[in-house]
């Protein structure tokens, strides 16, 4: 420290002291080697005016680089932060009282020169900004300084012993730029133009569609077409939303306060994928002979989650749109995969555009439920026709028909389980805030529609209800007689007289948890699949686990299962906080929430997270958490509840 630099420092001190005795407002405080002009005290004065709850704002500054913009005044001068630092010079700067108080409070103890200190407005907790372009210009003096009578580079210690200097210099940088990007602290931010078209309850209908509107809407459409039929559509998609999203946010939001914040779940979205790349690497570079077909790419997809998030926040516009014409899609794919031949035989139906049973009726799953979720939401939805709200009534009500018969033939019994579950948890979300008159009973006609169907096949149901309780039963005679539980399952499958299909299961998922065991916590990595075709019997007709915990378990271990079940509850709690405050449908949470029930609940008889429909779920459900994550930010919550 130089004594020239205290002396600097000092003068500072004492000039916020004369301006707090003198009983003023505002202070302008001044060096000596800036220069006025005529346009200088109203751009001052403009400055004051449009952003008026500051605490410091500096007047000039010798670097401004990459310049974050807050707002601009009329004449022009941009009032932010920069994200690189320091900026370099005190010499002019308005101060409030409350801005003066805290400086004093804070910077009492000299520690840095005063403009590097002043800058430091996440160490001293006040409202500091900056200017841009300089409101002073700077005399012939600025060359001159009574701090150092040589030069700066004189005065420097050894580079060896500026070691920690040029440490504490990187540290700073880092926690500038992660605070300049985060902070909205004492500023006035700027209401999104989003904030009044995107859908609430009672989002208005809106003109025309325009060609983008129609556009995007397609876009989310495909994006979800997974549910209808089976394909890498939704892949292709979603890499191209995710681009959207990226160009759009560097061109619009980056260098702005308006931003959305990704927060500690947008964080932990990227660092996974981070993590199994370089347990990959590590695995496939000690043992190349495990090969790399463990669909490993899925689990990566955790750092595209946000910004398609951000896409749906910035880019779509007409949600009521794309869910009316998600239900009518789904009514023509109901209809045309229904398989009649098997409804009148009472057989198990085919599957025409999935690549098997199970996930065809896990896509009708989908259907049933959100039709529902639909039907819900006309009931609620102000503004809407009569004659409009009837016809999509009966068309979601048809759709709720015919995905509960398509459900029933196709004879998935994880799937009815799955139903089973979610369907009394919608009807209590339901049963609050309906309507009167014909909304009412067309929404109670449907989970009764879906009871009388499911009764129609109660001999077909209460048979696997009884292979259910048979096989709990005889896991318990054998842990009685002191087996283990994952021996007794394998024994139940091997000898149970069970069918084929959970025989299999059963020694699957016995052969898994033996395996899980090997590395409870980290799990075995890419090497789990060479592994799991060494343990398991080549015999059986199944070679993935057809359970998704267990597969996520046996990868990845309890820490994988432990960042699966923070982003579920995390979306869960995000989406509901949203709807609480009125930013998106009541009914919206509630599908969302029932969903992702039905889901997970799936998953425990077979591995959906491995399947495109898991995939493409997954995906969507994180992205739509993200996007009511950016609504609660813009329209001004509390930053503490809502990211870091």
């Amino acid at each position: 420290m130089l004594s020239g630099e205290y002396g600097c420092y000092r003068s500072h001190l004492l000039a916020l002291n004369t301006f707090l005795d003198e009983g003023a407002s505002h202070g302008l405080i001044l060096e000596d080697d800036v220069l006025p002009d005529d346009s200088t005290a109203s751009r001052i004065e403009a400055i004051m005016e449009t952003a008026p709850d500051f605490d410091v704002i500096r007047l000039v500054n010798h670097r401004s680089r990459l310049f974050v913009c807050l707002e601009e005044t009329e004449y022009g001068d941009k009032i932010g932060r920069t994200i690189i630092g320091p900026q370099g010079s005190a010499a002019a700067y308005i101060v409030s009282r409350r801005g003066a108080e805290r400086l004093l409070a804070a910077l009492a103890f000299m520690e840095l020169p005063w403009d590097v200190a002043l800058e430091r407005f996440w160490q001293t907790e006040t409202s500091i900004y900056s200017v841009s372009p300089n409101v002073f210009s700077f005399s012939g003096h600025c060359h001159t300084s009574c701090i150092t009578e040589t030069s700066y580079d004189e005065e420097k210690f050894h580079p060896f012993r500026r070691i920690r200097t040029a440490l504490f210099r990187i540290g700073q940088h880092c926690v500038r730029g992660h605070h300049v990007m985060l902070s909205r602290a004492g500023a006035a931010v700027p209401v999104s133009p989003l904030a009044a078209t995107a859908s609430g309850s009672d989002e208005p209908l809106r003109r025309f569609p325009s060609v983008f509107d129609v556009l995007w809407t397609l876009v989310t459409l495909l994006f979800v077409s997974a549910v209808w039929f089976e394909s890498d559509v939704y892949r292709f998609v979603g890499l191209a939303m995710f681009t959207i999203g990226l160009v759009s946010y560097f061109r619009n939001d980056f260098l702005t306060y308006a931003r959305p914040m990704v927060g500690p779940p947008g964080i932990l979205c990227l660092l996974w994928p981070v993590y199994l790349l370089a347990r990959f690497a590590v695995t496939h570079t000690q043992h190349p002979e495990y090969g790399t077909e463990s669909s490993e790419g899925i689990y990566l997809l955790t750092a595209l989650y946000s910004t398609v998030g951000y896409f749906f926040f910035r880019i779509v516009r007409n949600p009521f749109a794309t869910a009316s014409a998600f239900i009518l899609i789904s009514l023509a794919f109901s209809v045309a995969a229904m398989d009649f031949h098997a409804i009148a035989a009472g057989v198990r139906a085919v599957t025409h555009y999935h690549n098997n049973t199970i996930h065809a009726a896990i896509g009708n799953g989908f259907i049933l439920l959100l039709s529902l979720a639909f039907l819900s939401y006309l009931s609620e939805r102000q503004g809407l026709a009569r004659g409009y709200r009837r016809l999509l009534s009966l068309l979601a009500l048809v759709t709720v028909v015919v995905s509960a018969v398509n459900i029933l033939v196709l004879e998935s019994k994880g799937v009815w389980m799955a139903v089973a579950v979610a369907l009394p948890l919608l009807a209590l979300f339901m049963a609050g805030g309906i309507s009167r008159g014909l909304n009412r009973l067309i929404v109670v006609a449907a989970p009764l529609a879906v009871v009388a169907i499911a009764t129609l096949w109660h001999g077909e149901i209460a048979r696997h209800a009884d292979e259910i309780h048979g096989v709990w039963t005889l896991l318990k005679a054998h842990m009685d007689q002191g087996q283990s539980f994952v021996g007794a399952m394998r024994e139940v499958g091997m000898h149970g007289g069970l069918s084929i299909n959970f025989s299999a299961r059963l020694i699957l998922w016995s052969e898994a948890l033996k395996l899980w065991a090997e590395s409870p916590i980290f799990g075995n990595g890419v090497s789990w699949f060479h592994l799991w075709q060494s343990a398991s019997d080549p015999e059986m007709p199944y070679k993935l686990i057809h359970n998704g915990f267990l597969e996520i378990g046996v990868r990845y271990g309890a820490l994988g299962l432990v960042f699966y079940a923070y982003l579920c509850g995390w979306s869960c709690r995000i989406v509901w906080r949203t709807a609480n405050e009125g930013l998106i449908a009541r009914s919206a949470a509630h599908a969302f929430i029932v969903t992702m029930v039905f889901f997970l609940v799936t998953n425990l008889s077979n591995s959906n997270v491995s399947l495109a429909l898991g995939e493409s779920y997954m995906w969507f459900a994180a992205s739509f958490a993200f996007y009511c994550y950016f609504r609660l930010q813009d329209v001004g919550m509390p930053k503490s509840r809502t990211y870091i």
